[in-house]
């Protein structure tokens, strides 16, 4: 992938993949992810306990998603305060995406591992 920095217009495909398709993709889609279990969470009682931790990752990843599809500029555009901030909105979209994964991933082991016994 080419720096961050590096125009539109001077990017390679395999850049303008990364970001327009694949990081598109992962970014817009996994919120949805989180709505969509959260309302299965508030149906079934045995998953009731994730529901407030699927909300919080589900707001954190919209408003990180948001404030990094507003804020940053790109270049030729002059950069502005949100620039500096864009790595961290990105780490924690990640950190709180995967750690809302590794909880349900945990649950649904403990869960297993109950139904065994």
């Amino acid at each position: 992938m080419d720096p961050a920095s590096t125009p539109a217009d001077q990017m390679t495909l395999d850049s303008k993949l990364h970001w327009n398709v694949f990081g598109a993709l992962v970014f817009s889609l996994s919120p949805v992810s989180c709505f969509v279990f959260l309302r299965r969470f508030r149906a079934d009682s045995t998953w009731r306990p994730l529901r407030w931790p699927t909300l919080a990752a589900g707001a954190i990843t919209v408003a990180s998603v948001v404030l990094m599809a507003i804020g940053p500029t790109r270049p030729p555009a002059a950069p502005n305060a949100f620039n500096a901030w864009n790595g961290v909105l990105q780490r924690a979209f990640i950190v709180t995406y995967l750690g809302w994964i590794f909880i349900f991933a945990w649950r649904l082991r403990t869960r297993g591992d109950t139904k065994r016994h």
